[in-house]
This record gives C-alpha cells, structure tokens and sequence, in this order.
C-alpha cells in the first residue's frame, strides 16, 4: 500500500501473520491468505455478507484499498504536526520539518528510556493501557476524543479517517449500527488511536482483544465474543527482517495507522 493508495483493513485473528504462520483462523482451516477486497462506498452492494463471514472467521480479513486520497492522508499527517502532538525524534518518519516535535500533553510513548528515545508514539487512548483504572480510562477518553475529532474532522467526511472508518463498517454491518462504545454517561470508549512506529520498534499487525487478551471484565465490551480490529494506513509502512525469534518476522515500520 503506497502512500497515494492508502487502505483500510478489518483483519480477523491477533494479526495478518497469525494466518500465515499458524493456518488457521481461531482453528478454522485457511491454508491461504484469501481476504475479501471491498471498494470505497461500495461495500454494501459488493459484499453485503462480508462482516458476517469475518465474524465466523470464514475469511481472514476485508481489505478496502484507496479508501482515502493520499492528499487527505497527508493532510492529516501535517494537522498533527502542527496540533503540537508529534513527539520529538518522530518528525522525520512522518516526513515533518526537524524540531516541531513538542512534548506537550496528547501523545503517549512506549519504549526508550524517556520521550526523546521513544519507539512509538500513540495519540488516542488504550484500553489495553489504561484499562486497569476505569475513572482514569475514561478521563482519558474524553480528552483523547475531542482531541483526535478537532485534529480529524477538518478533513471533511472524505479526508477525516476516523469518518472514513466508520462510514465503510457502516456499509458492511447493514441494519445495525455502527458508533463508538459507552458504558453509560461520560463513558465513551477510545474513538480511535493514531500510531507511528521507529524502525527498531516495529511488529506485525494486530489487536488486543478485550476478552481474549486483556480480560477486562468490568467493562460493557467484555460480553462480546468475537471482536474484530479496524486498521487504516495513512502512510505506507516499511518493513525489515532480524534474525532471532519474534524479531525473525517482517518489522513494520514508519508507519502511521
């Protein structure tokens, strides 16, 4: 996926490696990497059954490519440059001029020994994180909300991929709706999470699961089965190999998801 023909993907298992490695799709055979490609705005009409048949694990993943403008992807890129969010040392990777980074509330890092040496960077909020703390992840998500909905929304309907996101698994859930979670009133879950990864902390795509992984008990989500992951590429990701174990496989990064 190049940064002119950036995508969404809706992958099934812990990740897209999960398949290749392992062959199966929570032990379903799938000897294969056979996801369902879908088109921007026309998931509905395409593959109407798509969102089921990923839900069964029938199919590994429903892949949307173009989904946004590689315009628009940049245009985000740099409203987070200019929001004071990027964190220092990962101006570069996001193709940012050297020393806007700022160390101002609104990014999260995780790796290194402080946020100059940092190997990720989040803007947005985790429940794997802070899921611990109920009062402290909701706080949380209330600030990491309006903060990614005033950096997002700009872009309009077409050039804001938080929009772009939910509108596409609104076209692919028919009938049922599609909004961010809440456990009640000030309660509205993480919208979304803005990730770039440095080169020496990349790792396969994947998502925690709430039941699965975390085990987070005390909150509404918990009573869902099958849990999917929403990811879309705003900037093409690079990639590399080191010998050794986990590090062996394909490391991901200079991306932005």
């Amino acid at each position: 996926v190049s940064t002119q023909s950036t995508g969404l993907l809706f992958p099934m298992v812990m990740g897209c490696r999960s398949v290749l490695v392992r062959g199966s799709v929570f032990g379903r055979s799938c000897s294969s990497w056979s996801p369902v490609h879908v088109s921007p705005g026309a998931a509905a009409a395409t593959h109407p059954t798509a969102l089921g048949k990923l839900a069964r694990g029938d199919i590994p993943a429903i892949i949307c490519k173009r989904a946004m403008a590689g315009s628009d992807c940049r245009g985000v890129i740099e409203r987070l440059g200019q929001s004071g969010m990027v964190l220092p040392g990962f101006e570069s990777y996001l193709g940012l001029e050297e020393g806007i980074g700022s160390t101002t509330e609104g990014s999260r890092w995780t790796g290194g020994e402080d946020v100059h040496t940092a190997e990720r960077m989040d803007v947005g909020t985790s429940l794997g994180v802070l899921g611990h703390s109920r009062d402290q992840y909701f706080q949380e998500c209330r600030l990491s909300n309006r903060r990614l909905r005033s950096l997002l929304s700009p872009g309009g309907p077409e050039g804001d991929p938080l929009s772009v996101l939910y509108n596409t698994l609104q076209g692919l859930a028919g009938d049922k709706q599609v909004v961010t979670a809440s456990d009640g009133v000030d309660c509205e879950f993480g919208a979304a999470i803005l990730r770039c990864h440095k080169p020496n902390r990349g790792y396969p795509p994947h998502f925690d699961s709430v039941r699965h992984r975390e085990n987070r008990t005390g909150y509404s989500v918990y009573q869902f089965r099958t849990q999917l992951a929403g990811i879309l590429v705003l900037q093409s990701p690079d990639s590399r190999d080191k010998a050794g174990g986990y590090r062996s496989q394909d490391r991901y990064h200079d991306s932005v998801l």
